[in-house]
């Protein structure tokens, strides 16, 4: 990797923990507002950005975990009266959260 891009991915790297405090309030907001469109929809957004961004600067393992949580989020829907399947998509968010806290 040459330094111009290990700078960058450095930077990138940087920015995770800001990354998991906006999602962890995105979907804090999603989930005491009553799955209000706008809620929900910043956390699609939140999510579906950091998958084409991790999947751009070659972060295997964080692109992996922002497409499952990203499928699963296309699905809220269907999902948002399911308690178990919401217990599922709060699992994976924490674990994504935990990921961006530790990994720098």
């Amino acid at each position: 990797m040459n330094d111009t891009l290990e700078r960058l991915v450095q930077e990138y790297r940087q920015s995770f923990r800001q990354k998991a405090e906006d999602i962890q309030n995105a979907w804090q907001q999603a989930k005491n507002g009553r799955w209000r469109q706008e809620t929900v929809t910043e956390l699609i957004s939140l999510i579906h950005k950091l998958a084409g961004s991790s999947g751009a600067y070659g972060i295997q393992e964080l692109h992996d975990l922002t497409k499952k949580v990203n499928g699963q989020l296309k699905e809220i829907e269907s999902i948002r009266h399911d308690e178990q399947a919401l217990e599922v998509l709060e699992t994976e968010l924490d674990q994504l959260v935990r990921y961006l806290g530790t990994t720098h």
